[in-house]
Parts: C-alpha cells; structure tokens; sequence
C-alpha cells in the first residue's frame, strides 16, 4: 500500500495532536485567531457563529472557564433552540477543558455526548453544515480512535470510528476541498478498509499540491501589487516581461 505508514503517522499527528482543524487554520470558519472566554462569550450573545477552533490549543485555559462559557451557551439554546444556539454549543463543550500539552486527549463522556447532541441538533436544522460534520466528525474521531508508538493506529470505538469516517465524507460530498483525508485514510486504514485508506491518501496529496499551487499564485500576484505600487504599473509590465 502506497506510503500507508506515513499515512498512520501523519494522521495519528494531525487529528490526535492538533486536530483535523490544523489543515484549514486559514478558514475563519474553522481559525479566526486566538479569542479569551469574554470574546467567545460576546460571540455567542451576539448570535454570531464561533470558529471551529477557538484558539491556537484548542483549548480554554481551565475547567473552571469553560463552565463559565458553557452556561452562556446553554442560556442561549434555551432561549432561541435555534441553529446558532446549537452550533456555538456543539463547538463549546468540543473544545478541551484546558490545555495539557501537544497530544489531544478524549473529551470526558459528558462533554463529548453534549458536543454530539447540539452538533446533530444543527445538522438536523441545516442538513448541509459542512462545518458541523467536520466538527462532529472530529469529536468522534477524537473519542473513538487512539494512537500509540508502538500499536500506531488502534481502533477505541468502532461505532465512532465509522461515525468519524461517514462525517468526513459527508464534509467530502459537500465540500471536497474541506475534507480532512489524510484523517479519513488513517481512520480507513485502522478499521481495516484499504482501498478507501489508498483513495483518501492520495486526495490529501492532490489537495495539498492545490493548495501549495494556489499560495504560489497568491505569492505572485502579491509581488506584482508591490512592484505597481512602487514603480508604476509600466515597471510592472517590464517586470512581467523579463
């Protein structure tokens, strides 16, 4: 199987340490830069949507200020019971308690239920929340599916795991681009499904190729917006034309 090893690895890095989110930290719908409890809390009273990803640990910076976060958010499902209110919810009691370190540890049962329960509530009022399958996706993912040096991949829940992989190729049909496949084919490969593992791999390598061809573009066109500016746009076009 092509490159598969490197495939458990590297997904054993991306979802266990900083969570399929880390490849998207350009999309303020996942990342939109560090926020303090009081942001997130203005956030959700405001009816804004939160960012999948609250800050760079994923994580509040102790129990204590979660709790605090999560009776606003509860506040604001039992208020409204609309889909912000459950889409902030979901995010909330998805996001750890507290940092402790760079491995990502499970989410304690409760939170992970609660995490479940407002990001299915959601769907089920937006039935194409691309970005509440990839959190849901994540949340089971993170539950259902562990890593050890010595074992790599190991299954913890196969019920999460097919869970996990049916959310990430949800997230696939809605949004190709969105798709967290070098997760999907570490999650294909631990529960036995090669050809899917195989297939996933190698869209993670198309999309990043996108990607890096899209940021040399971006790269390009930066540099001819600095030339025009300071030489004009005739120093441009001699530019372009060397």
């Amino acid at each position: 199987m092509k490159n598969i090893k490197k495939v458990v690895l590297a997904f054993a890095l991306s979802v266990l340490s900083s969570g399929v989110f880390a490849q998207y930290i350009k999309d303020p719908a996942v990342f939109d830069g560090n926020m303090t409890a009081d942001k997130v809390i203005s956030r959700i009273k405001n009816n804004e949507l939160l960012p999948l990803r609250l800050n760079d640990n994923d994580s509040f910076q102790n129990s204590a200020e979660k709790e605090r976060v999560i009776k606003v958010a509860g506040a604001q499902v039992t208020r409204y019971n609309d889909y912000t209110a459950h889409y902030n919810a979901a995010i909330v009691y998805a996001t750890s308690g507290e940092f402790v370190g760079d491995v990502q540890i499970p989410l304690s049962a409760t939170n992970a239920a609660n995490a479940l329960r407002h990001a299915t509530k959601a769907i089920e009022l937006q039935p194409k929340s691309v970005y509440m399958y990839l959190l849901r996706g994540e949340v089971y993912a993170r539950q259902g599916v562990g890593w050890d040096p010595h074992v790599s991949t190991y299954i913890i829940s196969h019920d999460y795991a097919k869970k996990a992989l049916a959310d990430f190729e949800k997230v696939a049909e809605l949004n190709p681009a969105l798709a967290p496949y070098l997760s999907m084919a570490g999650i294909a490969e631990a529960l036995g499904q090669k050809t899917k593992a195989d297939r996933y791999s190698e869209l993670d390598e198309k999309f990043a190729q996108q990607a890096k061809s899209a940021a040399q573009r971006q790269k390009e066109e930066n540099a001819k917006k600095i030339v025009k500016a300071i030489f004009g746009t005739n120093a441009e076009r001699g530019a372009s034309a060397k």
